[in-house]
Order: C-alpha cells, then structure tokens, then sequence
C-alpha cells in the first residue's frame, strides 16, 4: 500500500486465499456473503474489529493517495473481489457481523471520580507507560471499563501486573478473562437501531459485560464471554443480513462461490468459464 501510494498507482490489488470481505468469517459461517463495494473507513473498520483479510493500516496510505484497492482470490481469478474506494453510498447499512476473541475486560470504580478534572488522563497513563493498548472504553460517573486484546507478554506477563498495582492506587479493580467483542458493522449505524430490536434478543439469558457505540457511527459492539460469541455471530448474521438473491451491496455467499455447481448462479462477475460451456 506505501508503494502504490507513493508510485500513483491506478490501483492496488490484493490477491489472497479468498474472494473478498465477507459479512462474516466465510469458514464458520459459509452462508457469509460477499461484500461487493465499501470505503476505506468501513473497510479499516472490518478489518480491525476481526476480519482477517486486510490488515488495518494497509488502507491508510490508500485512502491518502485516492487509490482503489481490489481483493481478489489467487485460486479464481476470473472473480470480483471487493472494491475498496471513496465512499459512494452514505445510506445507512449493517454490512458485518464480526468478533474478536481473547479479550480482557478491566473495570477501575472510584466515588473520587465524580466531578475530578483530569481523572481519566491519571487512568490512562500506565496503559501508555507500559505499552498496553485500550480497545473499548466506557465510562460513568465512578467507573471506567476498557478491553485490551494486546497485551506484552499477555495476562499473567509483568506489564499487566505493574498495571493492576498501578491502577489500584485509584480505584477498585476488577478483570474479566476469556471474553469476546461481537461487533455489528456498517455505517451509520444510529439510524437503524429500530430494526436491530428483533435481533438483540439472541442475548437473551446470556451475559454482556459491556456495550459500545463508536463515536463514528461504524459499529455497534458487545463485550461477552467467549464461549456464546460465536453462536451470537451466527444468530446475528443470519437475522440482520440479507440471504443470496439480488443485491447492490452484497454478492454470492461463500458456499455458492465455492460450489463446483456455481455457473447456474446468475451473478455478475461470475464469468461462465469456457470448459462449462
């Protein structure tokens, strides 16, 4: 991506082992459709809240030069991927349903934060001292909540316990493991939160650490445990994104891709190859 920006490239294409961007994990979930066309923020946001494709800082430089980015799948070429560019379409959407896994919830709840000026700068600054990088943050008025997945040398490593003692010098701590983000992503997100209602009920009698919005309207994200994430993925793609058939945003699931029956599927860019015909 820092080539093609610097070079003006037409274009950076990315050729790996599968079509595109899925609006889910397309091997847990083979149902997963293709996501045709996005921008580079939605795409940045996909990336980093669990699809595994793109690493996220790859669009940076792409976005900064103006230069579309294409995956494509080295296994079949004649295919589509996904076309990364400017935004086109600023109408809302819900295009994915993605989780993380491996994430420590950490809650720091003090009476002398109401009201204190420069609290969470005091919060924060063992996370940075230590290089411990801060996912999620929530906070009220006597508590702050944060995920971290980054951890040096992980839960029971000595960054994590200097920050544990630094921390207590605030407040009370407390620490969840074993706990996954499951995140709805798409862009403006706040508009369509009346046609999610239906599909939050899948947390019913299952618990949610925590519940964040981003400021930029991308995602909408549940802290749970672990062992229910991938079922609430399942359940949430299957109520909140559409199923095969004729779309502008999404294309052809995975298990229609990668059918050896596909050519039946009348999809554009699904080119009938010359030894079907």
């Amino acid at each position: 991506a820092l080539f093609a920006a610097l070079l003006g490239a037409e274009s950076l294409e990315i050729w790996t082992d599968v079509h595109g961007l899925f609006t889910t994990d397309p091997r847990q979930i083979p149902r997963a459709r293709l996501i045709r066309r996005t921008s580079y923020r939605e795409a940045q946001e996909l990336a980093a809240m669990g699809a595994k494709v793109l690493h996220p800082r790859c669009l940076g430089p792409a976005a900064w030069a103006g230069i579309p980015v294409e995956i494509r799948n080295t296994l079949d070429p004649d295919v589509r991927g996904t076309v990364i560019a400017q935004a086109a379409d600023s109408g809302p959407a819900v295009m994915a349903v993605v989780k993380r896994g491996n994430v420590t919830l950490l809650t720091i709840s003090t009476l002398e934060m109401w009201g204190t000026s420069g609290f969470l700068a005091r919060v924060f600054a063992p996370f940075e001292a230590l290089g411990i990088s801060v996912d999620l943050v929530a906070t009220s008025q006597s508590a702050v909540t944060v995920t971290m997945d980054r951890i040096p040398d992980g839960i029971d490593g000595e960054p994590f316990h200097q920050l544990l003692e630094e921390l207590a010098k605030l407040g009370t701590v407390s620490v969840v493991h074993g706990t996954a983000v499951v995140s709805i992503v798409g862009r403006r997100i706040r508009t369509v939160l009346h046609k999610l209602g239906a599909s939050l009920s899948v947390f019913r009698e299952r618990q949610v650490h925590l519940v964040s919005e981003s400021s930029e309207d991308l995602n909408l994200s549940f802290v749970v445990d672990e062992s229910d994430a991938a079922k609430l993925v399942a359940e949430l793609h299957d109520q909140l994104l559409p199923p095969q058939g004729a779309d502008a945003l999404f294309g052809p699931s995975w298990e229609l891709l990668t059918t050896p029956h596909r050519a039946a599927i009348e999809e554009p860019g699904l080119p009938l190859r010359w030894w079907r015909s």
